[in-house]
Parts: structure tokens; C-alpha cells; sequence
């Protein structure tokens, strides 16, 4: 029991260290009853103790319940949070699991060092459900409604042990044994019960496919700190796993997916943070995750990921949805359990990397490679309108890709597509129709400046067109802050502090009049025009400042558009003008970098 000794003295040192940072946090939250009211904002619910919120290392969500385990208690919330009562003490032995059955929510299990306890009365009362002489690590309750539950545990005298209870506890078999560490992953497919995964401390990926009779390993033995299966899609298997692991200091986790029922393993797109702990994924194929201190949200399984909130938990350990309610998301971490509202409107609702088109119809995500080798980062988002909207890679004044979204029905029965680039970096764009769940994927090779117009990308449905758009977002310029030369005035854009004027004219016909088209500007870098409708963006444009690089000034511009137009940008320092002539029929992305 060497290296559960060292855990459990690990834990106390670090919980005593967060208690301290957060008693005064907490103490605020004392003062008003926590309710999950704001969408995307994550609620600090408790339980508390006399310094402030408890550090949670075990969670359950039963039916109307919160169960939250700290050191030997385990706590119990009845209404969301508000209020805790101790329901359960262990003595001397940690909490290390809980789990719930979600066809019998009065019934609750609690996993200690000194084996296995159950409540057959949501809590009230508790009573030894055997294995006494196991530490019991990782619970795992049938979720089709039997009472066939399994346990990863450890002992000094054989290690590492699976055990299985058909009868909810009342008496177990070792299924399998003499693993090298601890089990303390255990998943149930939901689809098939029968098919369970194990995993742990030199423990690897564990599969059995007929309740536990035979037992195979998946992968090498070993880290796994988490474990989550589609509930939609059973061949969808993620595991959170750390390659090398000389405990204490292991290195970096990372998050893996199968497509093929844990047959096989690779490495998802990297999140934004070094150390993931947990995983979860709801009915709709959402996986939610952490990285360091924040939460995770793809709905693309894994390809692209969005922050679900600014403000997030700290050292999130396990992450859980309510079986009732599967828009609450609940976090267990270091400084108590949170809980927060996600998707009240749809699939499309999770801010900061996504864009929301045509009404939440189409939802948007773009993932940028600095190399082709290299992590996959997700690109922020910002809407302009109800059609459209661009992303950022590397600074917030530099867009690099707009997309939009057009409700073509009326003309061939599709959605259109349509993006323009300002950047040449490796990318891919992945639009999701989430009334239909059809996704299409456009992706740019490294050295590409591409614009692409796909005008059969997703077909009409019953349902009918998606809700009209709101027109485009609008910027208060100060006017004074630009040289008489350049003066926006609808049709001008002045970038760089207006030292360059940016016009556009398109003609419908060869020989049709020359129509000025309206500017929009964006960032300092950046602007855009529209030529039909004000919802409607056909042409990006960016200044950049290159001098530090090869001593010029950069004109890129990226269409959404294959009407005829000319751009005309003006130096107001110089006089110096350069012209940019679209061809009818061409769908262009230009770079000059030797532009001024």
C-alpha cells in the first residue's frame, strides 16, 4: 500500500493548499444560494466545511441528487446544490468512488479504502456491501437496469483486481486479478452491457465483451485516468491516458479516441492545456473534457474544441451529467463541486470557438496547424452576422478566414457555403447542419491562399429555411483619429490608422454600370464588403504591416464572391495605388507581399 499511502498524502497536502486559496471565494458564495440559472457560466455549489468549499474526489449524479465525496464523508444535495448534508462517514477510509443506478436512484454505492458501502435509501442510511479487505478505486453500475455492478480495486497481497456483482452487492467473483497497479477506470457500454472497459495505474486499456469471463488488453500498461463511451455511437471509445508515468512526476495526459470499440487508439486534436483528468460524453455525441483549469466542449469528437466558459473550475477530477437534465454539467475538483447550464437552445451554443449561422442552424469551427506535424489549436470566432463571421489565429486584430452561410433553397434546394482566406497557413473549416447532423469538411494545405463556394453543401429539409438574418455588427469610429485623406464614409475602409483607403466597385454584367459596394470594418487590420444585402459579406480585406519582415506594407483579400469587382487601395502617405481586378466567375484569395 506504499503508493496509496503516498497518494492519499499527496491529496491532503494539495486539498489543505486549494482549501487555503479558496476559503475567501467561498465565503462569498455562502452569503446566496447557488442556482444553475446563466447559461455557460459555471456556479461554485459546495459541499462546505469550516474553511470554506471541500475538496470533491468522487461525484454521482442520481435522479434529483448530487453525491460528492470528500476524504471519508460523502455529501448529498437534493435541490441542485443549495443545500448539503453529510450522509455518510467512512472514519478513517477516503471516499475514492460513487455511483448511482439509473433505474433505481434511491440506490447509491460509495467505494473506500476498507471496500465497498451501499444506500438503498438515497443515502440515509448505509450499510458494508463487501470486499472489505480491498481498497476500492473505480465503481461502475449497469445503466441498463440490473443489478450487476463492477469494482476496480487494489490490495497489497494481489495487487490490482476487477470484481463483478450481479446480485447489487450482495455478494462478488473476481473477474480478473494480479494487475501491477491500481484499477480506477471503469465504463459500461450502454448499448452492450456486457462490453466494459478497465483501466488505471500501470493498469493500460482493459476490454471484455461477455461480463467479464475474458479479459484483453487494449494498449500498453500504462496510465489511464479516464474513460468514456459514446452513448450514441458505442464504437466510440475516448480514454485519457499518460504514456509514461515514473509516479509521482508522469508526464503530460492526453486524450485518445477509437473508432472501432477500443480495437485501436490515436492521439484527438491536442486541447489548449497540458494535464487532462476527465471526460464525458452526453446523448448528442458532445464530449466534454478538461485541460489544466478549464473545460472543453467538441461536437466534432474530438477534432476541435471550445471553451465552455471564461470563469472554470480549478483541478477538475471528475465530470458528470445529470441523467434528468442533460444540459447541467456538474465538474468535481480541489475546491468543490460546480455545476453549469450548457446548450439551452441547441446543439450551436457553445461560445468562444464556434460560429452560430443562419439562426443556430449551422455551427462553424476552424482548426489551425502551424506545421503539418504540429497540434491542431482551434481558432476563435467572431460573429459579424446572422450569415457569417470570421476567426483568428494568432492575434485578434488578424483575421485569417470568413466564413458564411446562405440560405440558397429558394434557388437549387441547398445551403451554400462559401470562405475566403487571408492566410496560407494549414486549416480546416468544418461546418455541422445541427438539425440534420451532416457535417462537411474543407480543408487548406499549408502554402494555400484558397476562397471556395460550395452551393450544394447541405440540402432543405421539412423544416423549411433557417430565420432570416439580423443584419451585420457595426463599430463607432472616431473620426478624428484618421488624416483627412481617409475618412470612412461608408464606402471607404481606413486600416492601419488610416494610412491605407480601401474601396470596392463590382459590375453584375460586362457592360453593366460600376456599383460602389459598402464597407464594414473590423479590426484596425480589417474590413469588409457587401454588395446585395448588408447580412451578406463578398469581399475580406487586410492590411498588414510586413516591414519587419521584408520591408513592406501587405494587402491580402479573401472572396465569398465570384462577381466581377475591383479593389482599390491608396497609400494616403505616398499617393502610391494599387488595383485588384476580379474576373466574373473567379473565386479568389490574394496575397501581395510586396504590396507597398
Amino acid at each position: 500500500m506504499r503508493i496509496c499511502s503516498s497518494l492519499l498524502a499527496l491529496f491532503k497536502e494539495y486539498a489543505t493548499g486549494v482549501l487555503r486559496r479558496l476559503t475567501l471565494r467561498a465565503g462569498l458564495f455562502l452569503l446566496a444560494a447557488p442556482v444553475l440559472a446563466e447559461v455557460n457560466q459555471w456556479t461554485l455549489l459546495g459541499p462546505y466545511g469550516p474553511e470554506g468549499a471541500l475538496p470533491v474526489q468522487a461525484m454521482a449524479i442520481s435522479a434529483g441528487a448530487i453525491y460528492a465525496g470528500s476524504g471519508g464523508e460523502v455529501f448529498r444535495s437534493t435541490d441542485g446544490g443549495v443545500h448539503w448534508t453529510s450522509v455518510f462517514h467512512a472514519q478513517s477510509s477516503p471516499v475514492w468512488s460513487l455511483a448511482s443506478r439509473p433505474a433505481s436512484p434511491r440506490v447509491v454505492y460509495a467505494g473506500t479504502a476498507a471496500g465497498v458501502f451501499r444506500s438503498i435509501d438515497e443515502g440515509n442510511t448505509w450499510a458494508a456491501a463487501g470486499l472489505d479487505a480491498e481498497a476500492v478505486f473505480s465503481l461502475a453500475v449497469n445503466p441498463g437496469g440490473s443489478s450487476t455492478l463492477y469494482a476496480g480495486t487494489f490490495n497489497g497481497t494481489v495487487g490490482g483486481s476487477i470484481f463483478k456483482s450481479a446480485d447489487s452487492g450482495a455478494t462478488w467473483s473476481r473477474v480478473f486479478t494480479n494487475l501491477p497497479g491500481y484499477v480506477t477506470v471503469l465504463a459500461i457500454d450502454s448499448n452492450e452491457p456486457d462490453t466494459v472497459f478497465a483501466g488505471g495505474i500501470s493498469v493500460g486499456i482493459l476490454r471484455t465483451r461477455d461480463g467479464g469471463v475474458h479479459w484483453e488488453s487494449l494498449t500498453d500498461a500504462d496510465l489511464t485516468l479516464g474513460i468514456a463511451i459514446d452513448p450514441a455511437d458505442s464504437s466510440l471509445v475516448y480514454a485519457i491516458r499518460v504514456p509514461f508515468c515514473p509516479f509521482p512526476l508522469c508526464s503530460p495526459s492526453r486524450l485518445q479516441r477509437s473508432n472501432d470499440g477500443g480495437d485501436t487508439w490515436f492521439d484527438v486534436t491536442t486541447l489548449p492545456g497540458l494535464f487532462i483528468d476527465a471526460v464525458v460524453v452526453d446523448a448528442s455525441s458532445t464530449v466534454y473534457a478538461n485541460a489544466g483549469d478549464r473545460v472543453y466542449a467538441s461536437r466534432d469528437h474530438g477534432a476541435t474544441w471550445s471553451p465552455i466558459e471564461v470563469q472554470t473550475p480549478l483541478s477538475v477530477s471528475v465530470l458528470a451529467l445529470d441523467p434528468l437534465e442533460p444540459a447541467k454539467l456538474y465538474a468535481a475538483t480541489f475546491g468543490g463541486v460546480y455545476g453549469i447550464q450548457v446548450d439551452p437552445d441547441g446543439p450551436c451554443a457553445v461560445p468562444g470557438f464556434v460560429l452560430c449561422l443562419q439562426g443556430g442552424r449551422f455551427q462553424v469551427t476552424v482548426g489551425w496547424q502551424a506545421s503539418p506535424l504540429g497540434p491542431t489549436f482551434p481558432a476563435p470566432a467572431v460573429p459579424v452576422s446572422a450569415a457569417s463571421g470570421y476567426f483568428w489565429f494568432f492575434d485578434p486584430d488578424n483575421v485569417e478566414v470568413m466564413v458564411k452561410v446562405l440560405d440558397g433553397t429558394s434557388i437549387n434546394g441547398h445551403f451554400w457555403v462559401f470562405y475566403g482566406a487571408l492566410s496560407n497557413v494549414q486549416y480546416t473549416v468544418r461546418v455541422t447542419d445541427t438539425r440534420t447532423g451532416e457535417t462537411k469538411t474543407y480543408v487548406n494545405p499549408a502554402g494555400t491562399l484558397a476562397s471556395v463556394a460550395d452551393t450544394q453543401a447541405f440540402p432543405s429539409d421539412v423544416g423549411g429555411a433557417a430565420p432570416a438574418a439580423t443584419g451585420p455588427r457595426t463599430f463607432e469610429l472616431d473620426l478624428a483619429g484618421f488624416p483627412q485623406s481617409c475618412q470612412p464614409d461608408g464606402v471607404t475602409l481606413c486600416l492601419q490608422d488610416g494610412r491605407f483607403q480601401v474601396e470596392t466597385s463590382f459590375q453584375l454584367s460586362p457592360s453593366g454600370p460600376t456599383i460602389q459596394a459598402q464597407a464594414v470594418p473590423l479590426t484596425g487590420d480589417t474590413g469588409y464588403f457587401w454588395f446585395f444585402d448588408d447580412a451578406n459579406v463578398e469581399l475580406v480585406v487586410k492590411v498588414l504591416d510586413g516591414r519587419p519582415v521584408n520591408g513592406h506594407f501587405w494587402v491580402f483579400y479573401g472572396a465569398l464572391s465570384s462577381v466581377e469587382y475591383f479593389i482599390t487601395v491608396t497609400d494616403t502617405q505616398t499617393g502610391q495605388v494599387r488595383t485588384y481586378h476580379n474576373d466574373r466567375g473567379n473565386l479568389a484569395s490574394v496575397a501581395d507581399t510586396s504590396a507597398f
